[in-house]
């Protein structure tokens, strides 16, 4: 019996073999990646031979002018489902060298032949990559090109509607446009590896939707995972999971107008920012935008930029940022920000940087602390936006010692402004804005049961603009009752009394002015440290209480500038038994060194009320 050899593609339901296409005498340079012959033509009849799938062996294909996607073009016999895929993407490799041929089809983005390794002039067919590696030099020009055109000719392309993009590596050098331009619709893009594009993928044109990105790394990308700011056509469901964006060199990972739908989730975001700024997104006039877990860290610059668009944000960190929020323009957006971490902002943790935005913003769960610049900042333009905040803390702003003068938050919407069960100030001397909150706009501001921290604003008063102070506000302005001006305790400057037992005739109530304890001389006092700490036996001590300290120092450690008897004020303590001095009220602690002192009185000031007036 003699047996007959059969190339690989003449097995029954296998996928054709590109080399039984391309003659015998290149097959050994291709494998062992040494080739420099150009192999398009021999693609392109596999391609229009009409096999559902091509199978591409290990080793190096180069092309140097465009292959055509043409199942439904008039005259082709293309599979209307057609598939490339490599033996592996490690070892697989389309390749251009950078020599290339544009197509005659003339891109109206250029004005000039596209270039591009694959064109889409299929209008319904289906098309996927899978384990295969684009590498190489092709100046200009992209892996995949498929904006639509309009009516299906030779002369035009088109959206690629469906398929798969699985398992591939993206490679081409800082010369290109771009791994993908055009549409895309009905993909599932997964497991890929882009390095070094100049945009992933961008969008442009009709029908882009209906995407899921899943799985999927970049390193030493510019401008954008996803762009779609060509035009105005609309970008609708597409989901982007598991995304990890390692040195990062330019622009928004994900941009659009007029996008619709989107949900993002699980980023992880590494700036570079060495040929530009960073950031992770920026949105205008879209709708329904939900970016859940996201961590962006290193040379962030404005990291979430909004403009007209609805969007929730929530469960994240941003680090090392100029703006984690940027607002401008002049349209309507709707924001909910939930758990979002934001540290270390140059400009704002929230910057309204122009325009005159309206729309809605709530803030939950939230925690913006160690800001250089402020933590709020509405910049220029009027804002009209209701805000409200709740349960979230905003600490320390212009911090460490970068700009007196600006603000923890400085608010001047004309909307009004709730925060709820907030904590506002500051934990560190090093927080040198001057006010926590600076109340510019004209609606209603309200505070209900919030807190302020211990540690008092550098500038007094700590606010400005008016206030509505509902429930209280924790360490400061706190208000109680009582039949009596208070004789006992600690207070704090603004915290009020209301008389329990109003009668014509009788104070309203009474309004702490100087802040004090009702107590004796502190005892066993021990200095601790060299910026003014100190410990004394068990007392009741508040921030903003002036100490007076007489006699003549003797026995261990010092106070610097000290004389008989001199005055400090108390800028941070734990309310019983450590506290640290300063000079002046809210200022650096006195510069004193370690031990324990003699001969020295320390007598906390008794606050002082004041009545409101009578009924």
């Amino acid at each position: 019996m003699s047996l007959t050899k059969v190339s690989y593609s003449m097995t029954t339901g296998a996928p054709a073999n590109i080399l039984d296409w391309i003659p015998p005498q290149y097959h050994a340079n291709i494998k062992n990646q040494t080739t420099t012959v150009d192999v398009q033509q021999y693609i392109q009849a596999a391609m229009d031979s009409g096999a559902g799938e091509i199978y591409f062996p290990s080793g190096v294909y180069i092309v140097r002018s465009p292959l055509y996607i043409t199942s439904e073009v008039p005259g082709s016999i293309q599979s209307n489902d057609l598939t490339f895929v490599g033996e592996n993407r490690t070892t697989t490799y389309i390749q251009c060298d950078g020599t290339f041929t544009p197509s005659s089809i003339i891109n109206p983005v250029t004005g000039s032949g596209i270039i591009s390794i694959l064109i889409n002039q299929a209008d319904n067919g289906k098309f996927t990559l899978k384990n295969i590696r684009f590498q190489g030099n092709i100046p200009g020009g992209h892996v995949m090109y498929s904006l639509d055109m309009g009516s299906i000719s030779a002369t035009h392309t088109q959206c690629l509607f469906s398929g798969l993009i699985e398992n591939c590596w993206f490679s081409l050098s800082t010369t290109n446009s771009g791994i993908f331009f055009g549409g895309l619709q009905n993909y599932q893009i997964s497991n890929n590896t882009f390095e070094q594009a100049k945009g992933c993928f961008r969008l442009a044109g009709r029908g882009c939707g209906d995407l899921n990105f899943s799985n999927n790394s970049t390193y030493a990308c510019y401008d954008g995972f996803i762009e779609g700011t060509y035009d105005t056509e609309i970008k609708n469901f597409i989901n982007i999971a598991n995304l990890n964006v390692y040195n990062y060199f330019r622009g928004p990972v994900l941009s659009a107008i007029n996008a619709a739908n989107w949900h993002v989730s699980n980023v992880t975001l590494q700036g570079d920012g060495a040929f530009g700024t960073v950031g992770l997104c920026d949105f205008t006039d879209s709708e329904s935008i939900v970016i859940d877990g996201f961590s962006c860290f290193t040379s962030m610059n404005d990291v979430i930029k909004i403009r007209g668009t609805s969007a929730k944000i929530s469960n994240g960190f941003i680090d090392a940022n100029n703006s984690g929020i940027y607002m401008d323009g002049d349209t309507s957006s709707n924001l909910t920000i939930d758990n979002v971490d934001i540290k270390e902002s140059t400009i704002a943790a929230f910057y309204h940087a122009s325009g005159n935005p309206s729309g809605t913003i709530r803030i939950t769960n939230c925690n913006w602390y160690n800001s250089k610049g402020w933590i709020w900042n509405d910049s220029t333009g009027t804002a009209t936006y209701d805000v409200t905040l709740s349960d979230s803390k905003f600490i320390n702003a212009g911090y460490p010692n970068t700009n007196a003068n600006i603000r923890l938050f400085g608010i001047s919407t004309t909307g009004n402004v709730n925060f709820y069960n907030c904590l506002l100030g500051r934990d560190s001397l090093d927080a040198i804005a001057n006010y926590y909150i600076e109340q510019a706009g004209t609606g209603t501001f309200t505070l209900t049961d919030c807190s302020f921290t211990p540690l008092l604003a550098p500038g007094v008063p700590e606010t400005t603009g008016l206030l509505k102070i509902a429930g209280g506000l924790g360490n400061r302005y706190r208000q109680y009752y009582a039949a009596a001006s208070p004789t006992t305790g600690g207070w704090n400057v603004g915290d009020r009394v209301f008389n329990s037992g109003p009668s014509v005739g009788q104070p309203k109530g009474w309004i702490c002015t100087v802040a004090g304890t009702s107590t004796g001389v502190l005892t066993t006092v021990v200095i601790t440290g060299t910026a003014g700490q100190f410990s004394c036996a068990s007392s009741s001590l508040v921030v903003g209480q002036a100490v007076v300290i007489s006699g003549t120092l003797g026995g261990t450690g010092s106070i610097t500038g000290y004389t008989n008897p001199k005055t400090y004020y108390i800028v941070q303590t734990n309310g019983v038994s450590t506290f640290t001095l300063s000079n002046t009220l809210g200022g650096a602690g006195v510069v004193t060194t370690a031990g324990t002192p003699t001969g020295l009185t320390y007598t906390p000031a008794a606050p002082t009320f004041v009545s409101e007036g009578n009924l």
